[in-house]
């Protein structure tokens, strides 16, 4: 039996045996500049197939739903909170669909393991040090290798798997988190929030308002107009004054009560071949997921809650209304399901750009679920019946009052629009997952060398979505494209009006807004692994006969070369305006009277 040193993230400890290193993904490389990492030996991602990615999703949510009951039961007996189902989604939803979905891959990685004698260094670790602090700090946790580590660890136990452990010395057993417990920073707010927070606790003092709206999407403009017509002051509601930092963690308590920590008995449905298929993972999610509960929400929740009414959020608000805040802010999402337990009612506006034209797509079918009312950025017909919240398309919530000028052009300039995704997985969802950003990276390079190769280098300005914890796409395009120029515009719309074209490689909301500015636009992205579902795939491929939409990088670049010497020619043409405007009628309208269509949705809801 071959032998080799396991490597579960860029953490673990490499032993001095100078066996060969097996690698438990392409995560634990990252950090490398170059991305040939053809001479290592790295697992097979399970995700990889996307069949069982879709059955995989669709088996998890299934199981969360049918024990959601259950859950919130549980959660209400522990903080003496209401036990009320949609109480409990507007807290922790998004939470728990998140968790039971990293937590199976990470299950999955380590169950497909092929049968190779590994050796792994020992290390001391406790169970606590995965708790997260709040939910929030939660969606920060996830993506470290610390968290990882620990988490990987914990199921090699639950497996029972052969692990030839070693010991190397006292120092280096040591968690590899045991510091992260005490780097919870409390957090002081600035000086012109700290005016805006009382300001807004004077103004409350004498004016409650009837409808709350914070970070909808829409422009100043738009939100105050839409406030007016609502015979409501035009408060300005700071996002930060409603997310402080408070140190929730106890590891006393923690160690003190962990023994007596009982399973949540959630439920595997015997008619579901899924669950009886996957039931050792759910046994184990089962007994471990009391563990993962955030502080705020299980051993402090009494604080957490005094916490929240300290803040100036509105009293008896009859309707809140964001587009931002639902997702992980955990204040704001206490304070929303106590008023909607009470009789408020809920909107949530689009959240992103592939929501409407994924196959899969966990957050937009969540925040259907939450709300009673669900905006939408266009008329696509998506089926969304199966869901609680009434679907109303309104028009893009971000460019809706935009007004792109078009006075300081660069006809040499095409802004390329890329993105980076996390190395570790942590929402399914029909987009490159983990280790597969590597294939949307190779696809980067060759739309680059292509354009190199047509002579356009020195047209394409760069513009990259760099996220924390990712694939260190900023050290690879330098180090593998040197030459390389970058936008230096701080404001992504000037950007955007100071170029002759847009070109987009991800769905996301970057092409939706373009289109719906009117801003030529031409993007692309592998089908094996951005899937459009049935009802969208019709509307892009009819994009695809006017050269707008492609399938591979190649295509794009020699596409842009083609009318790189008079894009507007062909961007507004007849049979490519009539594509674009058909396409965002469906998916991304400009709506100038969006605010009035709000206003009325509104007024509906609360007659």
């Amino acid at each position: 039996m071959e032998e080799f040193n396991l490597k579960l993230t860029s953490i673990t400890s490499d032993l001095k045996d100078k066996k060969k290193i097996f690698y438990l993904g392409a995560w634990c490389l990252a950090d490398e500049v170059d991305d040939n990492l053809s001479n290592s030996l790295i697992h097979e991602y399970h995700w990889n197939n996307r069949k069982k990615l879709v059955e995989d999703y669709n088996g998890l949510i299934n199981f969360i739903s049918y024990n959601f009951g259950t859950f919130s039961k549980y959660m209400a007996n522990i903080t003496k909170a209401p036990n009320d189902q949609r109480y409990w989604k507007i807290n922790l939803e998004i939470w728990l669909g998140y968790l039971i979905q990293i937590l199976y891959d990470r299950w999955e990685s380590i169950r497909t393991l092929p049968e190779f004698k590994f050796n792994l260094q020992k290390i001391n670790y406790d169970i606590s040090y995965i708790r997260a602090n709040t939910v929030r700090d939660f969606f920060t946790d996830l993506f470290t290798d610390n968290w990882n580590e620990i988490v990987y660890r914990l199921i090699l136990d639950a497996q029972n798997k052969k692990i030839n452990y070693k010991s190397i010395n006292t120092d280096e057993t040591q968690s590899p988190i045991d510091n992260n417990s005490k780097n919870i920073k409390t957090n002081s707010l600035s000086f012109n929030l700290k005016v805006s927070k009382f300001l807004t606790e004077l103004i409350h003092k004498f004016y409650q308002p009837d409808i709350f709206i914070i970070n909808s999407y829409l422009s100043r403009i738009n939100e105050i107009k839409l406030q007016l017509l609502l015979k409501e002051l035009p408060l300005n509601y700071k996002r930060p004054i409603f997310d402080p930092k408070f140190d929730y963690k106890d590891i006393t308590i923690e160690k003190n009560i962990k023994k007596e920590l009982n399973p949540i008995n959630l439920i595997i449905n015997e008619n579901s071949s899924w669950d009886v298929q996957n039931k050792d993972f759910l046994v184990w999610f089962n007994k471990i997921l009391p563990f993962f509960i955030p502080y705020n929400y299980s051993l402090k929740f009494k604080e957490f809650s005094e916490n929240m009414r300290k803040l100036p959020f509105p009293k008896n608000p009859k309707l809140i209304f964001t587009s931002v805040l639902h997702i992980q802010h955990d204040y704001f999402n206490l304070y929303t399901s106590e008023k909607v337990y009470n009789g408020a009612k809920y909107i949530i506006g689009q959240h992103g750009g592939g929501f409407r034209s994924m196959e899969v797509c966990y957050n937009e079918n969540i925040h259907k679920d939450l709300s009673d009312y669900y905006l939408t950025w266009g008329k696509d017909r998506l089926n969304d019946n199966s869901f609680p919240s009434k679907v109303i398309a309104v028009g893009n919530l971000k460019t809706s009052s935009k007004k792109i000028k078009k006075k300081n052009i660069n006809n040499q300039r095409a802004l390329l629009l890329t993105v980076e995704y996390p190395r570790f997985s942590y929402v399914l969802t029909s987009a490159v997952i983990s280790g597969q950003w590597l294939e949307y990276y190779e696809d980067l390079k060759k739309f680059l060398q292509k354009t190199s190769d047509l002579g356009l280098s020195e047209q394409i300005t760069i513009r990259n979505k760099l996220r924390g914890y990712g694939w260190n796409m900023g050290g690879k395009l330098s180090n593998q494209f040197p030459n390389l120029k970058y936008d230096d515009i701080k404001d992504y719309y000037n950007s955007l009006q100071s170029s002759s074209i847009v070109i987009s490689t991800y769905n996301g909301a970057t092409y939706l807004e373009t289109m719906s500015l009117n801003i030529p636009t031409i993007f692309y992205w592998n089908p094996l692994y951005w899937e459009l579902n049935k009802n969208s795939k019709i509307a892009y491929d009819e994009l695809s006969k006017v050269g707008i939409f492609h399938t591979n990088p190649i295509s794009a670049a020699e596409f842009y070369n083609k009318i790189k010497n008079d894009i507007n020619s062909w961007w507004y043409s007849q049979k490519v305006q009539l594509a674009r405007q058909s396409f965002c009628e469906k998916y991304s309208i400009k709506n100038r009277n969006i605010s009035h269509e709000i206003m009325n949705i509104i007024k509906n809801a609360i007659k």
